[in-house]
């Protein structure tokens, strides 16, 4: 990323700055047109950001000011030649091994709206949840119970950081202990083998994530639609479920986000709606697909209310069928049995899609298409009786070849013996209480 416009945006803040410490009763109009703002560069990442959610001379100043606490802090820093009364009316949370001020929603007022009421409260009013900066996770406001809005402490939101830092404005942030890990896959969609009826349905989940804005713009259609899309996947392990999920985002350009549902759980009370607030918190407005692996934990039939521990259960269920019904992308859920999740649930799936065991073809098509390039095997006879006796899922089958593998490294070969093909099957079978067909 060419640093040079942000730096020039700071530079525009300091200009800002030194024209509100002059004088505090400026109105913004005054201010911003003595001091106007830095043109755009279309191919520069911190001006496409500006660009893309339109922000006005106020909202980049504001956006600028938490920049500056990062990147430029010398900005903040408070001088002896400035008077009590403004230094009070700037405001900002200061730490005492910092020296400088950290902003706060009060120093970002007076920099907009000086001493003018209404000026410092249409300033306010910026940054409120729905407005563009907090809401398209530009900033963050940390807001303490017991203490005013004024008081709130601003600063650049991290995954903005994370993008003007790489120069990829694609870059995720998470903070430590975020209960969710991106998916990613180096596979491409013609490996994923599965029925064909059920790839058909997958196609339709795509279609949905590529032409949901052309619905919303349908006459007539757009009143009926409700937000989002979910669906669950539903078959044993190792038949493809997290791997479509990923590919459907690798397809769309989405990211995938399999949330980790022990880490959601708690045993105290209101815990778990706070730890989903927060990822879907992170996921609106990102256009993240949420996959939910093993969905039965959280999403699975409730209990009748015989105590407060059954209560408490419920109502995490009730709120996170409601942040689940309220999220405007794809959510999906997958489950080893459709009959495990709760029915509130499965009536508002758009789509509940099968996952197979795969067939003896299907097997036969995994085989051939795991098998190294460079190893060599006698692969008609071998692959036909492997994909005919051994009825392993598509995990099971990766595993058995990376069994004959380690044992032809170990010879110093590169030829899988048939007996370690074998081997590495009957062992995956005996994880699943099955063996090989005779």
């Amino acid at each position: 990323m060419n640093t040079d416009k942000l730096w020039e945006e700071l530079a525009w803040l300091g200009n800002i700055w030194q024209s509100r410490f002059n004088n505090s009763s400026l109105s913004w109009e005054e201010i911003s047109n003595a001091s106007l703002a830095p043109a755009h560069d279309e191919n520069d990442l911190f001006s496409q950001i500006l660009i893309e959610n339109k922000l006005d001379s106020s909202s980049r100043a504001i956006l600028a000011l938490t920049i500056s606490a990062e990147l430029d802090p010398h900005q903040l820093i408070l001088t002896n030649d400035i008077n009590e009364e403004v230094l009070q009316l700037a405001g900002g949370a200061r730490v005492s091994h910092i020296p400088y001020l950290l902003p706060t929603a009060q120093t970002a007022c007076f920099l907009i709206g000086g001493v003018n009421a209404k000026d410092r409260f249409e300033t306010l009013k910026l940054l409120g949840d729905q407005q563009t900066l907090v809401k398209e996770k530009l900033i963050v406001c940390h807001k303490e119970d017991d203490l005013p809005l004024l008081a709130a402490r601003m600063g650049i939101h991290p995954n903005l950081m994370a993008s003007l830092l790489s120069g990829k404005e694609s870059e995720v942030y998470l903070p430590p202990g975020f209960p969710a890990q991106q998916l990613t896959s180096k596979l491409a969609w013609s490996d994923l083998i599965i029925d064909e009826a059920t790839k058909q349905q997958i196609e339709q989940l795509i279609d949905w994530v590529s032409h949901r804005e052309a619905l919303k713009n349908i006459p007539g259609l757009s009143k009926h639609l409700k937000p989002g899309y979910k669906c669950l996947f539903h078959g044993e392990s190792g038949t493809g479920k997290t791997l479509a999920a990923t590919l459907i985002g690798k397809l769309t350009g989405k990211p995938v986000f399999r949330i980790d549902l022990s880490m959601i759980s708690s045993k105290y009370v209101g815990e778990t709606e706070k730890n989903l607030a927060q990822v879907f918190s992170e996921a609106e407005n990102k256009d993240w697909i949420l996959f939910f692996d093993e969905a039965d934990a959280l999403f699975g039939k409730r209990s009748a209310t015989k105590d407060a521990h059954d209560r408490y259960a419920n109502q995490e269920v009730s709120y996170l069928l409601q942040r689940v019904e309220e999220y405007e992308g794809l959510v999906i859920l997958s489950s080893n049995f459709k009959t495990n999740i709760d029915s509130a649930f499965t009536r508002r799936f758009k789509q509940l899609i099968p996952f197979k065991a795969p067939k003896t073809e299907e097997r036969r098509l995994f085989w051939k298409s795991n098998i190294p390039t460079n190893f060599t095997i006698d692969e008609d006879k071998v692959i036909e009786e492997l994909a005919q006796r051994a009825p392993l899922t598509g995990a099971g089958i990766i595993n058995a070849i990376e069994y004959a593998c380690l044992y032809a490294a170990k010879r110093g070969e590169q030829e899988l013996h048939y007996q370690d093909l074998v081997e590495g099957a009957r062992q995956e079978l005996l994880k699943q209480g099955k063996s090989f067909s005779r």
